[in-house]
């Protein structure tokens, strides 16, 4: 018999509205996510949608799922690592009908209510509808690797895993929101917590469920928190702690080769990637094939060489390719519509993904590294972090907003704290996971984060800090670990650089700088003062015309802004 899991994909919703029509209009707006299925529930004020990624199994899992007597059914976006053992405490209670992950969820909510989430291992956005309750349970993943939104207008809760689903359903009308482009002009690259950049539209908070009661004429939710994350340290040994690491990523980088369709790793040259790489091969020996990937402008960059460095090493068939200033301002329009956001200068994963989608339908990646074992240069310099982010808090109008931002920042005093912010608040849900996520499912391309395994990040969140940062080198531990694998030890003492400017792109993404800070000097836009950066202000302009003005964005051209 075969086991696997169900699927990736994207999911959509309906509380307190049965309409089939517009349920459809919603999930084909997120058709992308998934080219092999889709699938509908709309039944007792609930419409639910999906569409699917088949990875494993791929004649099963159609979605919805239902348990027996069809009382629970489910759509589900991710994957379950650990299903294997929750089904087998399932079998003796429950038939199944697949071998998937998603049954389980079934029926492991059946035996243990809304605290079914806390025995999850992976990562997900869902929706469970318990018709003899009347209530949905929508839960979304322990660091929001899976995004999920909602929207409550004129007594429904719409949901999906992309905001443009709930704008095509007709009931929210697109505008900024402009705490949300004051949360970004802070902090840079995020919003904080279940912010976005939209009016009346919020994100699943990360580690929770919502439950939805559907039973009385007026619909209402609760959010509960089950994060259930591990920040209280314990003094160990670096040999000890270093060993820990390299055993869990081991387990966790092999959970994450399962799969049906062609599979590779993503590789930039950093560390973080290529310790996945270099125990990609280690785990599937010499008989098998590793096909790895980056991308470059075609200039050279340390990177690129770095890459080639680790490919060579595990005899990889490497695949690296290439994009230019053209291609930058040809794809940006659609780069935007796909990220549904303004941060430009990962667009070099919009060409590594298209690309790597001739290859491979799933991939392994290093992000999320950083934020578990403080890989960042802002992790050393506290202080400046928190008086830059601090002089820009003025934005904010009311003396109660500027109070509350103020005493957010200043809790940053030490590198647990920074962690957990970091982690919790939105550097890892609401900036890494969304191109991580949006941009590779924009292809249909699944990207698995082995750093992020729920264990392993709380191991690294009970290490102790200057194990994490040791006389100025970041992600000290990390580095030990690298060194019980067969990582070049160039690449294991390398120390870390920004993705994108300078690195990725030195010549491409720096010439749409300069084209960007020409083309927007003259032009006025909504929110202008709170986005200083001119390609940010450039991509914010083609998130108006592409949502807030109704563009398609391939009828858009950046040269159209001159």
């Amino acid at each position: 018999m075969r086991f696997g899991f169900g699927s990736m994909c994207g999911i959509t919703g309906i509380i307190g509205l049965e309409d089939k029509k517009i349920l459809k209009k919603m999930t084909d707006a997120i058709s992308h996510r998934g080219l092999d299925d889709e699938g509908y529930f709309v039944d007792q004020g609930v419409s639910l949608g999906h569409r699917r990624l088949s990875i494993i199994d791929l004649s099963k899992g159609k979605q919805p799922i239902f348990n027996e007597d069809k009382s629970v059914v489910i759509v589900f976006n991710g994957e379950i690592y650990n299903y294997k053992e929750l089904r087998h405490k399932l079998e003796g209670k429950h038939e199944f009908s697949t071998n998937t992950d998603t049954e389980v969820i079934v029926h492991l909510y059946e035996e243990r209510g809304i605290d079914f989430v806390k025995e999850l291992d992976g990562f997900f956005a869902l929706a469970i509808f318990d018709l003899n309750k009347n209530i949905v349970v929508i839960a979304r993943d322990h660091l929001g690797i899976k995004p999920l939104f909602y929207s409550f207008v004129d007594n429904k809760l719409i949901f999906a895993s992309e905001m443009k689903a709930i704008f095509a359903s007709g009931f929210v009308k697109p505008e900024f929101d402009s705490i949300g482009v004051r949360e970004k002009f802070v902090f840079d690259d995020y919003t904080l917590d279940d912010q976005t950049l939209f009016k009346n539209i919020k994100s699943v908070p990360i580690g929770s469920t919502m439950v939805v009661d559907n039973s009385k004429e007026k619909i209402s939710f609760v959010i509960n928190d089950f994060l259930g994350k591990n920040y209280f340290e314990h003094e160990t040994s670096i040999d000890f702690a270093s060993s820990r690491v390299h055993e869990q990523l081991l387990e966790s980088v092999k959970s994450r080769l399962v799969s049906d369709v062609p599979l590779g790793t993503l590789l930039s040259g950093g560390l973080d990637s290529s310790i996945v790489a270099v125990l990609h091969r280690e785990i599937v020996g010499d008989a098998e094939d590793v096909h790895t990937f980056s991308v470059t402008d075609g200039v050279g960059s340390e990177d690129s060489r770095k890459a080639k460095v680790v490919a060579e090493q595990i005899n990889s068939i490497h695949h690296e390719f290439t994009f230019s200033f053209d291609d930058v301002i040809e794809s940006m329009p659609d780069y935007v519509y796909h990220l549904e956001d303004i941060e430009y200068g990962m667009i070099f994963n919009y060409f590594l993904t298209k690309q790597t989608k001739k290859y491979a339908t799933v991939v392994l990646s290093g992000n999320g590294a950083d934020e578990v074992f403080g890989g960042y240069d802002r992790y050393k310099e506290m202080a400046e972090f928190r008086k830059l982010r601090g002089s820009r808090v003025p934005v904010f109008e009311s003396e109660k907003d500027r109070a509350y931002y103020f005493g957010e920042i200043n809790r940053i005093k030490n590198l647990k704290n920074f962690l957990s912010f970091e982690q919790d608040r939105g550097q890892l849900s609401n900036f890494q996971m969304v191109w991580v996520d949006r941009i590779s499912m924009a292809f249909g391309v699944e990207v698995r984060v082995p750093f992020l395994q729920r264990d392993l990040v709380n191991y690294a969140n009970s290490v102790q800090e200057n194990l994490k940062i040791n006389n100025d080198i970041e992600k000290f531990v990390l580095r030990k670990a690298a060194r019980m694998t067969n990582l070049p030890k160039e690449i294991a003492d390398r120390p870390k650089l920004p993705a994108g400017l300078g690195n990725t792109s030195p010549q491409a993404l720096p010439a749409f700088d300069k084209f960007a800070k020409k083309v927007m000097k003259n032009k006025n836009f909504p929110f202008k003062k709170y986005i200083r950066k001119p390609g940010k202000q450039l991509a914010f302009s083609l998130l108006n015309e592409i949502y807030i003005n109704g563009e398609k964005p391939d009828k858009i051209s950046v040269s159209d802004f001159i």
